[in-house]
């Protein structure tokens, strides 16, 4: 009886240790995967993190792109005016030219127009200038200076060079002989020139 008792001890020593050694194995077990969870919930937040400031940093190049790109088309709509202002301006330059050139020695005004829209804003001035000086001149003096100036031709041929605003160059010589190109540089203006002059035939003693 006795010998039945030690042995049942034994075997109950033998299963508490048995359950004791299982249970230190689940508690492992569990630390383990609870500190599994908390090294992925933290990278899971730092990414999360991450990508938030990618994102906040994406969105704060948005608005800065935003607002050059409002700035630049704020400025090119005030050039755009500017540039429509002074158009307007030139046009109503060339009409006033005309008129008066059309009301004072009977040419029309459109032809007028459309020669002096190759003028600088500065020879339309200068010529402004001088017919409004004409028009109060007597017209025997009016006269008088058309004829030196018709003087003045016979004894010398008139080239004109034009640069127009689209950067092509205009020759003008006499007979209204026309030539336009677009230059690369300014020594295929000065060949041109001396070109269009041979062309043009013997000038006169003058040039």
């Amino acid at each position: 009886m006795v010998v039945q008792l030690a042995s049942l001890v034994d075997l109950l020593f033998v299963i508490m240790f048995m359950q004791y050694i299982e249970l230190q194995e689940a508690t492992a077990r569990q630390i383990q995967a609870e500190s599994a969870g908390r090294v992925s919930a933290e990278r899971l937040t730092e990414q999360a993190l991450g990508t938030q400031d990618d994102l906040n940093a994406a969105m704060q190049r948005l608005r800065t792109e935003n607002d050059r790109l409002v700035s630049e088309v704020s400025k090119y709509q005030q050039q755009a005016g500017t540039v429509a202002i002074d158009v307007q301006q030139a046009k109503q330059e060339l009409d006033d030219i005309a008129a008066l050139v059309s009301e004072q020695f009977a040419i029309d005004g459109g032809k007028l127009a459309s020669i002096l829209s190759a003028a600088s804003p500065k020879d339309r001035s200068q010529i402004r200038g001088a017919l409004d000086r004409m028009k109060s001149e007597p017209v025997g003096r009016v006269v008088q200076h058309l004829r030196a100036v018709n003087e003045l031709h016979k004894l010398c041929t008139v080239y004109e060079v034009h640069v127009l605003h689209d950067g092509s160059v205009r020759l003008r010589g006499a007979d209204d002989a026309e030539e336009s190109f677009f230059p690369s540089n300014a020594n295929e203006v000065a060949s041109r020139f001396v070109e269009f002059v041979k062309a043009a035939g013997e000038p006169h003693s003058l040039m």
